[in-house]
């Protein structure tokens, strides 16, 4: 969903690390990275080629993209790993969510059942480590009108708790893995809320500590606050096993965000090998 955000002409989509960010430091490597594209089209087009360009330059190993397009290949050397399903409310053959990783990455979709048309899923193999299960989401906005009987608050914590029943099926059936959702949750965390709700925020708390995950983009964490600019709603969530982090990366760095590019930031954060 859109930022509604003023808008400049673009500068640079090169991702640029946010100093000072109050995360652990702990080892890391995977690099997992999410960004709403905003509708962007599978073609050829100049905002396409801009998207391709900043997504490059962030060169992440699991990208979680969202308002995307399954034909829509960010950058070479990456498959497509899972979609979310077809949904009434996307146009152009668009999907929601679709998760993309590096080539030599081994591993496999995950089934989703809570909103199949919102959430996609990969099982993550690394060598030595712990796999990961990546779910990538959309969640609703205040004005969602996808269930005709819930607005606001209400639909965003029903979507949630339908997405976080998924997340733990596919951990009971994987004891040994961590967890990692990414995506646009329209939903600021530990911030004023001129995009998501104050029942919002309740239900997004409860989640997180009802399945002991962390927010690792908002809150004292937040990349965008961080820079003196308005509260985050594009989030990556981690278990205990994958806290991060040196730093958050964003991009693109400016604010407003620039008409020809998206009307969300990204951001990317690296996960610890063990």
């Amino acid at each position: 969903m859109a930022d509604r955000q003023p808008r400049l002409p673009v500068k640079s989509p090169l991702s640029a690390i946010v100093p000072g960010v109050r995360c652990p430091h702990l080892p890391s490597r995977m690099r997992v990275a999410t960004w709403n594209l905003q509708c962007v089209r599978p073609g050829t087009g100049a905002r396409s080629a801009r998207i391709r360009d900043a997504l490059a330059s962030v060169a992440a190993d699991v990208l979680v993209l969202t308002e995307s397009h399954p034909e829509f290949v960010p950058a070479t050397g990456y498959v497509r790993r899972a979609v979310s399903a077809e949904a009434p409310d996307r146009e152009r053959g668009g999907r929601w969510v679709v998760i993309w990783t590096r080539a030599e990455i081994s591993c496999e979709p995950l089934e989703v059942r809570g909103e199949p048309e919102r959430t996609a899923g990969i099982r993550v193999e690394r060598t030595g480590a712990r796999p990961i299960l990546i779910f990538g989401t959309v969640l609703p906005w205040r004005g969602d009108a996808r269930r005709n009987h819930l607005r606001g608050g209400e639909a965003f914590a029903h979507s949630i708790a339908l997405q976080a029943a998924d997340w733990s099926e596919a951990r009971a059936a994987a004891q040994s893995a961590e967890l990692c959702v990414a995506g646009d949750f329209n939903q600021e965390f530990g911030a004023a809320s001129p995009v998501g709700t104050r029942a919002g925020r309740a239900a997004f708390d409860h989640v997180l500590a009802t399945h002991r995950l962390t927010c690792v983009t908002g809150g004292s964490c937040d990349p965008l606050l961080e820079r003196g600019w308005r509260a985050n709603i594009d989030h990556v969530l981690v278990s205990e096993g994958l806290r991060p982090v040196v730093a958050t990366e964003v991009w693109p760095e400016q604010f407003p965000l620039p008409r020809t590019l998206s009307d969300h930031h990204g951001v990317c954060i690296r996960v610890p090998d063990a």
